[in-house]
C-alpha cells in the first residue's frame, strides 16, 4: 500500500500540474506573448510615414497580422472555451484590459496608415488605453507639439 501511495502522489501532482499549465496558464501568457507584439509594433512603426511606401506596406502587414491575431484570441475568450475562461477573468476583471477593443483599433490604425489627419494617433492611443500600454515616445512627441501650438 506505502508503494502505491508512493506512486499515486507524484503521478496526481504531476497530471494537475500539466493540465493547470496546458489549459489556465497557456492562454494567458499567449495574451501577454501578442501585448508584447503589439508594443513593439507600436513603437517600431510610430514614425513611418506615406512617404516611405516600403515601410508602410510592411507595417501594415504586421499590424493587420497583430489585429487578425488579437480579434481571434478575443473571439476565444468570448466563446467560453474552457481553457480561455481563466485567462478571460484575469484579463479582463483583474487588469481591466479590453482585448476585444484593442483588436477593433489595431484594425483602425492599419486601415489609417496612409492618413495623416491623426486617427492613427487616436487609434494607438485606444490600443495603449486597452492593453494599458506605455505611451509611445514618438506620439508623446506629437501631443506635446499639437500642445505647444
Amino acid at each position: 500500500m506505502e508503494v502505491i501511495e508512493q506512486l499515486l502522489v507524484p503521478s496526481s501532482l504531476g497530471v494537475i500540474g500539466f493540465l493547470v499549465t496546458q489549459y489556465l496558464l497557456k492562454p494567458y501568457e499567449k495574451f501577454w506573448e501578442l501585448r508584447e507584439r503589439v508594443n513593439v509594433a507600436l513603437i517600431y512603426f510610430s514614425n513611418v510615414w506615406v512617404e516611405q511606401n516600403d515601410n508602410v506596406q510592411k507595417s501594415g502587414d504586421e499590424i493587420r497580422r497583430l489585429a487578425c491575431e488579437f480579434t481571434a484570441f478575443s473571439n476565444k475568450l468570448n466563446q467560453r472555451v474552457f481553457e480561455y475562461c481563466f485567462a478571460k477573468m484575469i484579463i479582463t476583471k483583474l487588469f481591466k484590459m479590453d482585448v476585444k477593443k484593442a483588436a477593433e483599433q489595431l484594425m483602425v490604425y492599419q486601415n489609417d496608415l496612409l492618413d495623416q489627419s491623426g486617427v492613427r494617433t487616436n487609434a494607438t492611443r485606444e490600443i495603449e488605453k486597452a492593453l494599458k500600454l506605455p505611451e509611445t515616445v514618438t506620439e508623446r512627441q506629437a501631443s506635446n507639439a499639437r500642445v505647444k501650438k
